[in-house]
């Protein structure tokens, strides 16, 4: 019973970290598809949708 309680525990807690990997993953991904569309928008003065 108590080994099932630990593995538990680490479990929530990896969970909680991929979590916010996660999160930091998808600000990145967000912040370089912005910065990739100002690029293009500079690049070329047509845009493009």
């Amino acid at each position: 019973m108590n080994t099932r309680h630990s593995v538990q525990r680490v479990h929530s807690a990896d969970v909680g970290a991929l979590r916010h990997l996660q999160h930091r993953l998808l600000a990145l991904r967000a912040g370089l598809k912005a910065a990739l569309r100002a690029f293009r928008k500079h690049s070329t003065k047509h845009p493009q949708r």
